[in-house]
């Protein structure tokens, strides 16, 4: 077969002379013919005659063919008996042999789905290199590979986006192949690297640029069903901005993520969990027109978990210590207020 998308093969001769000759397909699936119509071109290449012939038919995994050339003529002269020849083959697919076999292997492997939708861009990357081995029994071709890579994906939703690059240490990719389509594919990883982080609330906007220390991912598919799920735990820095439309109030913090945890589920591309937890010491600067506050949170939590499309779970606390001001005039008078803040807690659940 040639490097186009079509069933064609090309037939070399010894020399660029002109040949009368017959070409034929014969395809067999199943151990049934399959009738096809066979196309013939002629052109010349690098001082050969060499004839293009293309079959109506497509190929499946185990089909088997026979090519037959049978020569007559040679630049006009009719030869006393005809030249003849013939190649067979059986359809398979690259580095899985047809016989049953138990090999050692090694593989590079690359999956990239980027596309947008509705939200903006989305991203999945998966690269592996790795070795273990294959066993075919009969139509079922198996095999085990350990190895190491990268991850990146990239989610985009109106409330925000995810952004998550993953050094895989240790990959797991186990494959099963029946009559050449693949039933089973599971990856299972473990690895380190960095997530950035960005969520819209109303007027508010968070950040969270953290180090992964343990990452887990798995991808599994079995007979078409796409299952996917992440783990993450990892430290970082923490930003929360918010700022009224119309100017004087305003939200600032800052601060150290101790604890984050990202834990997500979707199954054919269905979020069925999400479940995202961090807790952080953070700088805390308040200002509303005439109020300023500033704190030291020594208790920040945030908690929010979804499942299958429903917030589950949710819980802000704010815990601190800190100063506030107020100013205060009109025409005749003023008031200034300075004091100090022993102890804020501020806590909201499932709100």
């Amino acid at each position: 077969m040639d490097g186009l998308n079509e069933h064609a093969y090309t037939v070399s001769f010894e020399d660029n002379g002109s040949y009368q000759s017959n070409i034929s397909v014969t395809h067999l699936r199943g151990g049934q013919t399959l009738e096809n119509t066979v196309f013939t071109t002629w052109s010349s290449h690098e001082g050969k005659r060499v004839a293009r012939i293309v079959a109506n038919t497509s190929l499946e995994w185990g089909d088997e063919i026979t090519v037959s050339v049978s020569i007559t003529s040679w630049n006009g002269n009719a030869l006393q008996q005809p030249l003849e020849s013939d190649r067979s083959f059986t359809v398979g697919t690259w580095n899985q042999p047809m016989a049953d076999h138990e090999v050692l292997l090694k593989t590079g492997w690359d999956l990239d789905q980027t596309y947008f939708n509705e939200e903006g861009e989305q991203g999945f990357a998966l690269n592996f290199n790795g070795q273990g081995w294959q066993l075919r029994e009969g139509n079922v071709l198996n095999s085990w590979e350990l190895g190491n890579g990268t991850l990146t994906t990239l989610e985009n939703t109106e409330d925000g986006a995810t952004n998550l690059t993953l050094n895989l240490e240790s990959i797991w990719k186990n494959e099963t192949v029946q009559s050449g389509v693949l039933t089973s594919q599971v990856f299972d990883a473990r690895g380190n690297g960095v997530l950035h982080l960005v969520t819209f609330d109303g007027e508010s906007r968070s950040t969270v640029t953290a180090n992964v220390s343990d990452g887990w991912f798995n991808r599994s598919m079995i007979d078409g069903d796409l299952d996917e799920r992440l783990r993450i735990e990892a430290t970082g820095d923490l930003s929360i901005i918010e700022q009224n439309d119309e100017g004087g109030e305003s939200l600032n913090v800052t601060g150290e993520v101790s604890v984050f945890l990202l834990e997500t589920w979707d199954e054919n591309g269905v979020r069925r969990l999400q479940h995202t937890q961090f807790e952080a010491l953070a700088d805390m600067v308040m200002n509303d027109d005439d109020f300023a506050m500033e704190v030291s949170l020594d208790g920040l939590t945030v908690l929010e978990r979804w499942e299958e499309g429903v917030r589950t779970e949710q819980k802000n606390e704010f815990k601190g210590q800190g100063t506030f001001g107020l100013n205060e005039e009109d025409e005749n008078s003023s008031i200034m207020i300075n004091g100090t803040i022993h102890d804020l807690h501020w806590l909201t659940e499932d709100g």
